[in-house]
């Protein structure tokens, strides 16, 4: 028995791709990430080295982001970072943010080795906006008189 292909049927067929379409075309993939890298850096060029080297991005109180969740990232030994937010790799979330640093001596001895203004985001002077990927940040801070890489301690 041949079938054959009413106009009911193909109008059916036709509609039901078009919803399948349309709901492919809205699923929601989750929220917007971007890569984001850089370098920190002393001002005199050097590369911050402690036991806890650590950059971090906190949504700032007025940020536009939909999801509000800091990112961090460790300062590796060539001064560079790769930011993330529930485990590596994954990005950072679109939006603004204020910028931070934890830089200890060691994690027994949690003495700062930066200026006190660098170690809250909301102090350090630096802010960014993510809305795409972004791979050439840098950041310039400065050491506690006496670290290496500081500059050395005034006269009196």
């Amino acid at each position: 028995m041949l079938m054959t292909v009413t106009k009911c049927n193909r109008e059916n067929a036709l509609a039901l791709g078009l919803g399948c379409l349309l709901v492919l075309i809205g699923c929601n993939h989750g929220p917007e990430m971007y890569h984001v890298q850089g370098k920190v850096l002393y001002k005199d060029g050097t590369v911050p080295r402690a036991a806890v080297a650590v950059v971090f991005f906190q949504p700032k109180a007025d940020s536009t982001a939909v999801i509000r969740k800091s990112a961090s990232s460790t300062i590796k030994p060539d001064g560079s970072f790769d930011l993330w937010t529930r485990k590596g790799g994954d990005g950072v979330n679109k939006g603004e943010y204020s910028v931070g640093f934890n830089i200890i001596k060691a994690i027994m001895d949690p003495k700062p080795l930066i200026a006190e203004k660098y170690t809250r985001p909301e102090t350090s002077g630096y802010e960014v906006t993510v809305d795409r990927d972004i791979s050439d940040l840098k950041f310039e801070i400065e050491p506690l008189p006496g670290v290496k890489g500081a500059p050395p301690a005034a006269a009196n």
